[in-house]
C-alpha cells in the first residue's frame, strides 16, 4: 500500500509491504500513487496493519527529492538494512515487529526564543490560546543580529514553546504509551517535570518567568559562554593545565579573583554543559573564557561564543541561588509520575527526590546532557525535541545513534512538524492530521490554496488503526503527551 500525506506544504509518501522484496518492488513502480512529472496525487488508501510489516517514508515532492528518497530506500533494502533513516531529508525505513517508543527532549536557553506560536498557533486554537495566556514580551527574530535576549524574557518563551509542541503531539495523536522517557536541558528540566506531572502545566511558564528574572538580576557582569567542538573530558584536561600553570594569570581581569568571589588556584572558566561527544560549553569570566578558548584553539579545537547574557551553570551565578530557593519554597511540586532522566545528576528521578533542591543546584552545576541521553536511550527507538529549534535533536542523534527530529515550535515553517509525522509513521505509530485541516482563524484558507486540488492533509488516520473521516478540532490547552 502507498499513501500520499501532506503536512502544510510538505508532501510525503508512506509505503508499506509485508516483506522487503514487496516494498522494493513498490518503490520501483513510478506509477504507484505518484505522478513524477507533476504534483503528488492525493490518495485515501489506508496505511496500517498488524503483525510484522515493512514501512518506508520519503518526500513526495519536489520530484528530485522523491527520486532521491526512492534511491536511498532502494539502496538500504539492497544492503539488507532493517532500520535506516536520513532525518534531514525525511527518509525512513523500518521493519516493524514490536511497538516503538519515543523519548522527549525539552530544550533550554541554547534554543531560539520566539514570542508567537508560528504555524502551530494558526492551525491549533489550543496553541493560540496558550500564547495569549502566556503574555510573552516582544522578542526580536532569533536570526536577527544584536545583543543576547535577556534571560528573563527568553526563559518563559522557550517553556511556552515546549508546551505548544506538546499540544502539537497531542493533536496528531501520538499515543501517551509510546512516549517512555523525557530529558530536559537545563531550563528544559522544568518542561520535563511538567510533562511528568511534578509541575502543573498552568504553573510552569510563571516558574520559568520567575527563574529568568532572578538569574537576570543576580548575574555577574563581564561573563561569557562558548561552545567548544571537543569532548568534555578533553576540555577539562586543558582547563586543569591552566589551573596548574601561572603563565596566563597576568592576562586575567583583576575582577576574576576579586569581587566575583573566585578562589585562588582555580580558573574562572568552567565546563558548564556536557552536551555531546564533540560538544562542550564553557562559561565564566570573559577573560577566563578567552584564555581557555585560545588554549583549545592551539590544540586545533574550534570554538564559538554564544549569544547569552550570563555565565550559566558556574559559580558566577551563585547569587541567584538563594532567591530561587525562596521562590521554589512557594511552588507547588508533586512527585514525578513519568520517567525523567535529570541533566543535573544524569540519572532517573524518583518519586522521593527533592525537586526544590535539584532545581536550586541546577543554577550553578554543569548540565549532564550527554550522560542523561546515554541513560535514557536504552529504552527508546527515536527522539522528538519538544520545543523551538533543533539543537537537542542534533546532539541526541550524535550521542545515541538514534533518529531525532524536532517539532520546531514557534517556526513559520511546516518542516518540523512534517519531520515528526514522517518519523512517527515510519515507527508504526498512529498519526491523526485532522486537526490541521484548516487554520483556526480562517476556515477557508489553506497554506497552498485549494485542499481539493492539492490534496492538503486528508481527513484520515494512519497507523495501526482504522481510517476515520470525522473532523476533530482542539478546543483548549489540553496537554496529554
Amino acid at each position: 500500500m502507498r499513501e500520499i500525506i501532506k503536512v502544510g506544504d510538505v508532501a510525503m509518501v508512506v509505503a508499506q509491504a509485508d516483506d522487503a522484496a514487496s516494498l522494493a518492488r513498490m518503490l520501483a513502480d513510478d506509477d504507484a500513487g505518484h505522478d513524477r512529472t507533476g504534483e503528488p496525487s492525493a490518495t485515501t488508501t489506508r496505511v496500517g496493519g498488524a503483525g510484522e510489516v515493512w514501512r518506508a517514508v520519503h518526500p513526495a515532492w519536489p520530484p528530485a527529492a522523491a527520486r532521491r528518497g526512492d534511491a536511498l530506500l532502494t539502496r538500504w533494502l539492497a544492503q539488507g538494512r532493517t532500520a535506516a533513516w536520513d532525518t534531514r531529508h525525511g527518509v525512513h525505513l523500518r521493519r516493524l515487529t514490536t511497538r516503538s517508543s519515543i523519548g522527549l527532549l525539552f530544550p533550554g536557553q541554547g534554543s531560539p526564543a520566539r514570542d508567537s506560536g508560528g504555524v502551530l498557533a494558526e492551525f491549533l486554537p489550543a496553541v493560540a490560546q496558550l500564547y495569549q495566556q502566556a503574555d510573552l514580551d516582544p522578542l526580536p527574530p532569533p536570526d536577527e543580529p544584536g545583543p543576547a535576549v535577556d534571560t528573563a524574557l527568553a526563559q518563559p518563551a522557550i517553556v511556552t514553546a515546549s508546551l505548544a509542541a506538546r499540544l502539537a503531539l497531542d493533536a496528531i495523536g501520538v499515543p501517551q504509551g509510546a512516549v517512555t522517557v523525557a530529558v530536559g536541558h537545563s531550563l528544559g528540566e522544568l518542561s520535563a517535570l511538567a510533562w511528568a506531572g511534578a509541575v502543573h502545566d498552568g504553573d510552569v511558564v510563571e516558574l520559568a518567568r520567575a527563574r529568568g528574572a532572578i538569574m537576570s538580576a543576580h548575574g555577574v557582569p563581564g561573563t561569557a559562554m562558548a561552545s567548544v567542538a571537543a569532548a568534555p573530558d578533553l576540555v577539562e584536561q586543558v582547563r586543569t593545565l591552566l589551573i596548574d600553570s601561572d603563565d596566563h594569570v597576568d592576562h586575567l581581569d583583576p575582577e576574576d579573583h576579586g569581587s566575583t568571589g573566585i578562589r585562588p588556584r582555580t580558573w574562572p572558566a568552567w565546563v558548564a554543559c556536557r552536551n555531546g561527544t564533540e560538544q562542550t560549553v564553557v562559561a565564566g569570566s570573559r577573560s577566563g573564557v578567552d584564555i581557555l578558548v585560545r588554549a583549545l584553539d592551539v590544540r586545533g579545537v574550534r570554538s564559538m561564543y554564544l549569544p547569552v547574557s550570563h555565565a550559566f551553570h558556574t559559580p558566577m551565578v551563585e547569587a541567584a541561588v538563594e532567591p530561587l530557593r525562596r521562590r521554589l519554597a512557594h511552588q507547588r511540586l508533586g512527585p514525578v509520575r513519568r520517567p525523567v532522566v535529570s541533566t543535573v545528576t544524569g540519572r532517573f528521578l524518583g518519586p522521593d527526590d527533592d525537586l526544590r533542591a535539584l532545581l536550586t543546584r541546577q543554577i550553578t552545576e554543569p548540565v549532564y546532557f550527554m550522560d542523561a541521553v546515554h541513560r535514557a536511550a536504552a529504552g527508546v527507538d527515536a527522539w522528538v525535541e519538544v520545543g523551538p529549534g533543533r539543537v537537542l535533536s542534533k546532539l541526541a542523534a550524535q550521542i545515541s545513534g538514534l533518529p531525532a527530529v524536532s517539532v520546531e515550535a514557534g517556526s513559520t515553517s511546516w518542516r518540523g512538524l512534517a519531520g515528526v509525522v514522517a518519523m512517527a509513521l515510519a515507527l508504526g505509530l498512529p498519526v491523526d492530521l485532522t486537526a490541521f485541516g484548516r487554520p483556526s482563524d480562517d476556515p477557508l484558507a489553506h497554506p497552498l490554496g485549494s485542499a481539493q486540488s492539492l490534496g492538503l492533509i486528508r481527513p484520515l488516520r494512519v497507523g495501526h488503526s482504522r481510517v476515520t473521516s470525522g473532523k476533530q478540532r482542539s478546543t483548549g490547552p489540553h496537554l496529554g503527551r
